[in-house]
């Protein structure tokens, strides 16, 4: 911004002498020649500090676009999780829409089952322990009938 006013202050001054030189018609006064030196001295100072502000914002260039470089990858990176999440929601939301669609489909069957199964459970167990039971009877005759083969044998 500073530079900018010494810019447009050295841009005025020169419009001032040039539009002197044209009325006067004298670029060979005195007055006329010093206001262009000022004006030549102060145009090369201000070539001087933007030649320094231009190196210096060179140099800095390649570490910003060093750290853009890196803040644009966190980025696409952050991006990329964020994009996979919501498909990732997204496809186990329409999973479980369906599996609650099949689950209502398949709750007028279970509920008759569950009714039967209840009476079907009853004599499922009752035969189940008669197994058992029987199987209990066999293997305590085997022990018996082998107890006594080996007393026999003695």
């Amino acid at each position: 911004k500073e530079l900018g006013v010494k810019m447009n202050n050295v841009r005025e001054r020169l419009c001032e002498l040039q539009r002197d030189v044209t009325v006067l018609r004298r670029a060979a006064t005195p007055p006329l020649a010093k206001r262009h030196l000022s004006i030549a001295r102060d145009c090369e100072r201000l070539d001087d500090t933007l030649q320094r502000y231009h190196v210096e914002l060179d140099r800095l260039r390649s570490v910003f676009d060093t750290l853009w470089q890196e803040q644009l990858y966190r980025i696409h990176v952050e991006q990329d999780i964020f994009r996979t999440q919501m498909s990732d929601i997204v496809n186990l939301r329409t999973e479980v829409k369906q599996l609650a669609h099949v689950a209502q489909q398949l709750e007028p069957y279970v509920k008759s089952l569950s009714q039967t199964n209840l009476e079907d459970m009853a004599n499922l167990q009752a035969l189940i322990d008669r197994i058992t039971v029987m199987q209990q009877s066999a293997d305590s005759q085997k022990k018996f009938k082998s107890g006594r083969r080996l007393k026999c044998s003695d």
